[in-house]
């Protein structure tokens, strides 16, 4: 079934190259304004080398490469990386760009849903006629962006599967690949899962990268900056590694998310973000590293995916309540032994379960407030309030009051005080129970 147009959300291809150049592009959207923006954002992906996140010097690039010599699509496929990056929009949205890499060429899909594994899987089956496309035109030139026309079969494709033909979530379709029509018959096809990340967990997210740095204590750190917000850098050789840790950092958060800057590959150009007062959540490609330690950055929390070095904030550690954080290493170890962390949803309610036995008992502090006024810092919502005064008398206080300030648990109160106050307009009492499942 097709997502009707006025639900879908813009989404863009790109056929950037190492140099800033774009080779061929397309846009779809149900709207002149998305079709506007999505086209800024592919221009800012591609001239700011989103897809191409390492120093510019270190790059393996040479004059040889731009002509007849470019890289043959057949041994092409093995070499492929696959990352992705993510744009905030001006009203705080993400846009993730899937990106799969080959040499000093990369093919991209500009999207809101995460859907990693889907958009690879469409990048992966593009990948060789997209090439022939682009070896097809003259881009000398440099100067024209090649708009992809509706008449060629690589558009029908991408229309069909990122377009207005995009599955809807948790559903299964088969595409045929239009150009090995034979006699007007497609003989190939490809067969796309569009996860529904409302009940599924992403697949598209893998906590692999971050348990190969090998020692718990450095994820217990990692973990312990992200929770207190700090500024956070994650650093590595390669570019999928990387934002595969980032995005896997993340979403160690949930029920949670991270509020702020959040650039899980960082390019180049954007390194005075280093320097940013507030917080952020960025993966830094180690070429860059020698430039960042030329920044005046102060308080920057650094996670070395290659060696495994941190940077070690004693009273980061101190706040972390002991039974939790013990429950935390054996459990991450646990997934390490098991799989390498292959498991991605036993990772994650690894910690879940950490941020279930510290937050759980927030319901037993909501109250109302016409019977209870408020203090004035009080985080409230549809007229009721969480004391968190009372909370930080139990167990895990000192937890807590580190979190207090984030706005990261500001906005997960928030959230939970209008879940409750929906469940009180119906029953009249607020909710103690399993009426909202929170972890």
């Amino acid at each position: 079934g097709m997502a009707s147009a006025h639900e879908r959300t813009p989404t863009a291809f790109c056929h950037a190259t190492r140099r800033g150049q774009c080779v061929t592009q397309c846009v779809f959207a149900s709207d002149d304004a998305g079709e506007r923006e999505m086209r800024a954002l592919v221009d800012v992906v591609v001239r700011q080398r989103f897809a191409f996140p390492e120093r510019a010097a270190s790059a393996p690039s040479s004059a040889a490469d731009d002509d007849a010599s470019a890289p043959s699509t057949s041994g092409a496929a093995a070499r492929a990386e696959r990352f992705s990056f993510t744009l905030t929009k001006e009203d705080g949205a993400r846009v993730v760009g899937v990106a799969r890499r080959v040499g000093d060429e990369a093919l991209v899909v500009l999207a809101r849903a995460p859907w990693f594994d889907y958009f690879w899987t469409v990048l992966e089956k593009a990948h060789d006629e997209a090439f022939r496309v682009a070896r097809a035109r003259d881009t000398n030139d440099g100067e024209d962006i090649e708009e992809l026309s509706r008449d060629e079969a690589l558009w029908e494709f991408l229309n069909r599967t990122i377009g207005e033909g995009a599955p809807k979530p948790g559903t299964s379709t088969t595409t045929p690949l239009p150009w090995t029509a034979f006699a007007g018959i497609a003989t190939q096809s490809a067969t796309l899962y569009a996860p529904d990340l409302k009940k599924d967990f992403n697949s598209g997210i893998r906590f692999t990268t971050l348990l190969d740095v090998g020692h718990v204590d450095a994820l217990v750190a990692l973990f312990a900056a992200l929770v207190t917000e700090r500024r956070v850098v994650v650093t590595g050789s390669s570019v999928s590694a990387l934002s595969g840790a980032v995005h896997a950092a993340n979403a160690a958060l949930f029920p949670m998310s991270w509020q702020h800057i959040f650039l899980p590959l960082l390019p180049e150009p954007f390194l005075d973000y280093l320097t940013a007062p507030m917080p952020f959540l960025v993966g830094l490609h180690s070429s860059l590293l020698p430039a960042m330690r030329a920044l005046p950055c102060e308080d920057i929390f650094v996670l070395n995916l290659d060696d495994g070095s941190f940077t070690y904030f004693e009273e980061d550690f101190d706040a972390m309540p002991a039974g939790p954080t013990t429950l935390l290493r054996v459990g991450l170890l646990r997934e390490f032994e098991r799989s390498r962390g292959e498991d991605a949803r036993a990772v994650a309610r690894v910690f879940r379960t950490f941020f279930s036995t510290i937050l759980g008992g927030y319901k037993r502090h909501i109250k109302g407030v016409v019977a209870h006024p408020p203090p004035k810092d009080a985080i409230s919502a549809e007229s009721l309030w969480l004391d968190h005064d009372e909370f930080m008398n139990t167990k895990y206080g000192a937890m807590l009051a580190a979190m207090r300030g984030t706005q990261m648990y500001e906005v997960f109160v928030r959230r939970r005080l209008s879940m409750c106050a929906v469940v009180a307009r119906k029953t009249g009492f607020i909710p103690q129970a399993e009426e909202i499942v929170d972890f």
